[in-house]
């Protein structure tokens, strides 16, 4: 038997993705067809499809939920529900930090006007540490964060579930931002922690 798109197994065509009929010779219109992600981009497998949010505000099966202040904050509005510990506070910033030699210079988007929030290590005591805790959502899988660790003396970053370390980042990360993924889904409705330890450890 003669398969165009696909294989001979057993007799019978089996069809690439994308392709359909006796000799795998038609294109099979796919569920995206109906256009069933009301967000984001949808692509076609065989027998069913997916629904990319990335870069939108939405998140579900069909990009269909606005995500909640936890997946998608900015610091545009405040903390989104992020509380600060009381030793020392995080500063909401846009554009260049104020301390000479340090940064950054804009927002994770590298927007000038877009917000992030840091520390003033200057006249700190070393040793010194600052936190920001949350209650995970009870749909959350994964903390995704930007931080930028570019100075003298940088200490460490590190996201805590209880006594649990999730992720934990020493010294200096380069004169970039960065970013990390954390899964969350044992913490669902518990409350994790950002820790920023030691006397220079400055973006998050």
């Amino acid at each position: 038997m003669d398969c165009v798109h696909g294989r001979c197994v057993r007799g019978k065509c089996q069809c690439n993705e994308g392709f359909t009929g006796p000799g795998c010779n038609t294109t099979a219109e796919g569920m995206c067809s109906t256009s069933p992600c009301v967000h984001g981009a949808c692509t076609d497998y065989t027998d069913t499809f997916y629904c990319d949010c990335k870069n939108t505000p939405y998140t579900g099966a069909y990009c269909h939920n606005t995500r909640s202040e936890f997946e998608q904050c900015r610091f545009t509005q405040g903390l989104c529900g992020w509380v600060q510990g009381a030793e020392y506070l995080w500063t909401r910033y846009y554009g260049s930090t104020p301390t000479s030699n340090t940064g950054p210079h804009y927002d994770a988007s590298l927007s000038t006007s877009g917000c992030y929030v840091y520390l003033e290590a200057s006249g700190q005591v070393p040793g010194t540490y600052s936190e920001l805790y949350t209650t995970v959502p009870d749909n959350a899988c994964t903390l995704g964060l930007s931080y930028h660790m570019w100075g003298q003396h940088i200490g460490a970053l590190e996201v805590l579930g209880g006594s649990t370390s999730l992720l934990k980042l020493q010294g200096e990360q380069g004169r970039r931002w960065r970013s990390a993924e954390v899964n969350v889904t044992l913490y669902q409705g518990r409350t994790i922690e950002i820790i920023i330890s030691d006397k220079r450890i400055r973006r998050f």
